[in-house]
């Protein structure tokens, strides 16, 4: 409580303070991590499950209070917005201080933390909005970083700019390249340490970004990439953290003091979760787990950070290598770098769990202390030279074990990495950016021929399922595409093959004993003189024997008939809880159809083709329509055949004769008189049944 307890406002830093002005002057500065908390409004959903707001928001006072249950919390924090705050408002305030940093040659770091669904990617990206005006905060600083350029340029004619870009997510715990193709066989790329260069991702693309196009469409490039899901909480949940740096290199022709080469790291974490509120299960229930688990860890260094705080305090082991995350985060969290940290919290109570955890996080993350140090580029050189020196020095000490080898040849590799680094000028960088742009096409023209290549296949075997018009064959296609993700559909269609196979095999049974019955009948009608209505002499025993036979199994016959009418009636409401399910399959197929359709065109220069392969979305929706067509070609064949079928059952008439002559023949047959009557009977009900099949 005493720790959530408002601060006096004298401890506060009036709202838009920034450290750069500071920072210009040179030298190494001090700060602590700036936290700003950006509240989002409530949304359609969580009114109408009934929601109701348990934030306050006061920016003036740069405060946040949190209800929960019958109690009230406070926090103070250096900036707060609220559902009100503009797109522009969050930049002016937390971007161009970020700007005013990274040309003053210092790096600095801003990144967004909240659970999912409280608007990081929203306050962070939104590169793709309709308006400029709900642009996030990255495609805002891609157009002020080169409207800067622009008029430094004009103040200062010697002065020259060269900006490099990098993007990358934490996906699972492996770290790819978003500006990369990428396949899903990968392993990641690797995190290394180098002094002079700090922490830093092997073999991370850095292209040469031109203008503000060029920088957008990378950003572009690379959000098209990023993995991304649909939960109960966000339709469009991100998978995995990701990290937009711009590298800044100044250099004056005739003050070499101007020089320098700073970082700008821009990051939009995943938002942390709880599997029972996300409804997430199997690769996305994985996804989640890996996402708490970085940002735990995330959490444990924040902690050991801020335990060192205070005056006197000792220092602590602070667990960056526990992730990823914390490892390529570790410059900006503890390093050489000004940090910003942004928390989005959502309004609702039935969020309150989750947004006083992050708010919690947030005041940790208040009193971390960062010191960022001028990126003079003389004094970059000087420090990487002092490495190499020293590491040459390493390597011509006389080393004897197998352990001593691989230090020396790992100290080699460092050392060959430095010498790249030394050598390389901005010319070679510009001719490096221009080799990732050519391997970037290539891979667009590959990705192209492997579309075209898998789209011409899936074709080629949609037409063959079509001729053939297996609907077995077309339904384990459909399992191959993953229509099971639509529903219970497939279930049916099989559970209404199965009832046509029970028919027919019904339907043999019946033939076999109406056939059998048929030819008693026609043996009992050479015994029996019609123009006498009569048994001839002497054949009143055989005929009668006959007509037993008869009369059993057209009785069995009747009885199968009962079966078959059952399985129609069945079949019926079968197919009547089929079509609807079908018609939603479709709905849902089409949809996804067109996201994916949208994806693949989103990808022009980047793309997984192991993913392309596998992605069946489009070709699912005319899977569904086949089966449609399929199903009812083979229920108008099968209908006919039963009709067919069921013509040559009719023995109604045969057997009403039949019964009229056994009764007059009675006086002479006593025992064919009760024979005759259920004949009669069985006749009637030979006629109701053939009817009603």
């Amino acid at each position: 409580a005493d720790a959530q307890r408002p601060r006096r406002m004298e401890e506060r830093p009036p709202n838009g303070a920034s450290t750069a002005n500071a920072a210009a002057a040179g030298g190494a500065r001090a700060s602590r991590v700036c936290v700003a908390v950006r509240c989002r409004p409530i949304s359609e959903k969580e009114e109408l499950a009934g929601g109701i707001v348990a934030v306050r928001t006061m920016p003036e006072q740069s405060q946040v209070v949190l209800r929960h249950k019958t109690e009230e919390s406070e926090f103070v924090f250096d900036h707060v917005f609220g559902s009100e705050a503009k797109q522009v408002d969050i930049f002016q305030t937390l971007g161009v201080p970020q700007l005013d940093q990274a040309f003053a040659g210092y790096n600095s770091t801003i990144f967004a933390y909240g659970q999912t669904g409280s608007g990081k990617t929203h306050t962070m990206m939104n590169h793709r909005a309709p308006t400029v005006e709900d642009q996030g905060i990255i495609p805002r600083i891609s157009e002020g970083l080169f409207q800067r350029i622009e008029s430094l340029s004009q103040q200062h004619p010697t002065r020259r700019f060269l900006i490099q870009c990098s993007f990358m997510e934490i996906y699972n715990e492996v770290v790819y390249d978003l500006l990369a193709p990428k396949r899903k066989d990968k392993l990641g790329l690797e995190v290394k340490e180098l002094k002079g260069i700090g922490v830093y991702v092997k073999d991370l693309t850095e292209t040469v970004a031109d203008s503000p196009a060029k920088l957008n469409q990378l950003i572009e490039d690379g959000m098209a990439l990023r993995a991304v899901a649909s939960t109960k909480m966000n339709d469009a949940s991100s998978r995995s953290h990701c990290i937009f740096t711009i590298r800044l290199h100044q250099k004056d022709e005739q003050d070499s003091s101007q020089n320098t080469i700073s970082k700008l790291n821009l990051v939009d974490l995943a938002g942390s979760e709880r599997a029972k509120d996300t409804g997430a299960d199997g690769a996305v229930l994985k996804e989640g787990a890996n996402i708490n688990k970085s940002l735990s860890a995330l959490g444990n260094c924040i902690n050991a950070l801020s335990s060192m705080s205070g005056a006197g305090k000792k220092r602590t082991f602070v667990p960056y290598r526990d992730s990823k995350l914390t490892r390529v985060l570790q410059e900006s969290l503890g390093g050489n770098s000004f940090c910003t940290m942004v928390a989005a919290i959502s309004p609702c109570a039935t969020n309150v769990v989750e947004t006083l955890s992050t708010l919690n996080y947030a005041k940790r993350a208040k009193v971390i202390r960062v010191t960022a140090t001028r990126n003079a580029e003389t004094a970059q050189i000087k420090q990487i030279e002092q490495h190499m020196e020293a590491l040459q020095q390493k390597i011509g000490i006389e080393m004897q074990s197998q352990e001593a080898h691989e230090l020396e040849e790992r100290h080699r590799q460092e050392l060959e990495h430095l010498e790249s680094v030394m050598k390389q000028s901005w010319e070679d960088k510009q001719k490096l950016s221009e080799q990732y742009e050519e391997q970037r096409k290539i891979a667009q023209e590959e990705i192209a021929r492997v579309a075209e290549r898998i789209a011409t296949e899936r074709r080629k075997r949609l037409q063959m399922l079509g001729q053939r018009g297996d609907l077995h064959l077309t339904l384990q296609a459909v399992e191959a595409a993953g229509g099971r993700k639509h529903g219970d559909w497939p279930d049916k269609v099989s559970a209404v093959l199965k009832v046509w196979e029970q028919l027919q095999t019904q339907l043999r049974a019946v033939a076999l004993f109406r056939d059998s019955g048929a030819t008693d009948l026609s043996a009992l009608w050479g015994h029996f003189d019609e123009a006498d209505v009569d048994f001839r002499d002497g054949e009143v025993a055989p005929a009668v024997t006959l007509l037993g036979q008869v009369h059993n199994k057209f009785g069995t016959m009747s009885r199968e008939l009962e079966k078959l009418s059952k399985l129609e009636a069945h079949l019926k409401d079968l197919i009547g809880d089929l079509a609807p399910s079908l018609a939603l399959a479709l709905d849902r197929a089409r949809a996804d159809a067109e996201e994916a359709s949208a994806r693949m065109a989103a990808v022009p220069s980047n793309g997984d083709l192991g993913a392309m392969a596998e992605d069946t979305a489009e070709e699912l929706p005319e899977l569904i329509v086949m089966i449609e067509q399929q199903l009812q070609a083979h229920c108008i064949k099968e209908r006919s055949r039963l009709e067919g079928e069921a013509k040559r059952m009719l023995l109604g008439d045969d057997l009403g004769r039949l019964a009229m002559c056994l009764k007059s023949a009675g006086a002479k047959a006593p025992a064919a008189a009760p024979l005759a009557e259920k004949l009669g009977g069985a006749a009637k009900v030979a006629v109701e049944l053939a009817a009603t099949t």
